[in-house]
């Protein structure tokens, strides 16, 4: 039987490729940790996460989506793997956009406060490994 934190993570992933982000962090505790390495940024509120990176990876390829997530229960930790696809058709911070489709496999790991039953602690890029094909 699966925790809790892997239904809040599946959530949040479904609730990102509809673009309903307060969904997707209605469960994220006040103060979180979550680093973007690609962009050497760390977001440390909801709705900095929600705001900046969320909403800056939307402008930075319309059509992302994230696909094929695998879910790995460790209780009050859950890891996922997952592909996310989109085409790069718009600026992400000073990168600006060759227009071309791209694909990411990455991994995430995430941990959650049992007493509020939330997503808290940290939310930290594990791997993140892109390709860009040459559409």
């Amino acid at each position: 039987m699966e925790s809790p934190n892997v239904e809040t993570h599946r959530a949040g992933h479904e609730a990102f490729n509809q673009r309903d982000f307060v969904a997707m962090t209605r469960q994220y505790a006040d103060s979180i940790t979550w680093t973007d390495h690609s962009q050497s940024r760390t977001f440390r509120t909801p709705e900095e996460f929600r705001d900046d990176f969320l909403t800056g990876w939307v402008v930075a390829s319309s059509g992302i989506r994230i696909t094929r997530p695998r879910y790995f229960d460790a209780g009050q930790t859950v890891a996922c793997t997952f592909t996310v696809t989109g085409t790069h058709d718009g600026p992400l911070g000073p990168l600006q956009a060759p227009a071309r489709s791209s694909r990411c496999r990455c991994a995430r790991c995430g941990t959650s406060t049992p007493a509020a039953g939330s997503s808290a602690g940290t939310c930290t890029t594990t791997r993140s490994r892109c390709s860009r094909s040459w559409a």
